[in-house]
């Protein structure tokens, strides 16, 4: 039953991801390559944001995680 709490982080992280890219492509945040710029395609920026919330939200997580039941617990054994 822990492993289900790291399960319950990636996905919230991934969705995280999904909803800043989406944030991303609305609100234009790009960078367009020019003669410097190491690609040809034009990328979404700021995705190195996800790090720092994923690190709050796994720590927030971690810290709920004694009171999550998620079924018995190893003292009704």
């Amino acid at each position: 039953m822990n492993d289900f709490i790291y399960l319950v982080i990636f996905i919230l992280l991934f969705l995280a991801e999904l909803i800043y890219f989406k944030i991303a492509d609305k609100y234009n945040i790009i960078d367009k390559p020019n003669h410097r710029s190491a690609h040809t395609q034009i990328t979404l920026r700021g995705g190195g944001i996800i790090f720092p919330i994923a690190f709050i939200l796994f720590a927030f997580l971690i810290s709920m995680k004694q009171y999550i039941v998620i079924g018995p617990s190893e003292r009704d054994f």
